[in-house]
C-alpha cells in the first residue's frame, strides 16, 4: 500500500492535521488503519480503499462481470466493502 496516499485519503475524509501527519510518517498500511480507527475513520478509510480497488478491477474486466471488494483486517473483521 502507498502510505502517503492513504494519509491523503484520511485528509479527504476529514482527519485532523495531527492524524494526517502521523499517517504520513506511518511505517505500514496497518499503522494508518490503526490511526484511522482511533479517530473514528477506520470504516470510512476501508470503504474508500475498497471503492478505489473496485474501480480498478471493473476497468480490468471491462464490464464482463460485476466486482465486489472487501477489505478485511488481519483478525478477520470486515472493515469496508464496495459493490454488490
Amino acid at each position: 500500500m502507498d502510505v502517503p496516499r492513504l494519509a491523503g485519503r484520511l485528509a479527504n475524509l476529514g482527519a485532523d492535521e495531527k492524524t494526517v501527519a502521523a499517517a504520513q510518517d506511518a511505517s505500514s498500511a496497518g499503522a494508518v488503519m490503526a490511526l484511522a480507527r482511533d479517530n473514528g475513520l477506520g470504516n470510512a478509510l476501508a470503504g474508500a480503499i475498497a471503492a478505489g480497488a473496485r474501480e480498478v478491477a471493473r476497468a480490468a474486466v471491462a464490464g464482463a462481470t460485476d466486482v465486489e471488494v472487501v477489505v478485511v483486517e488481519r483478525d478477520g473483521t470486515i472493515a469496508g466493502r464496495a459493490g454488490f
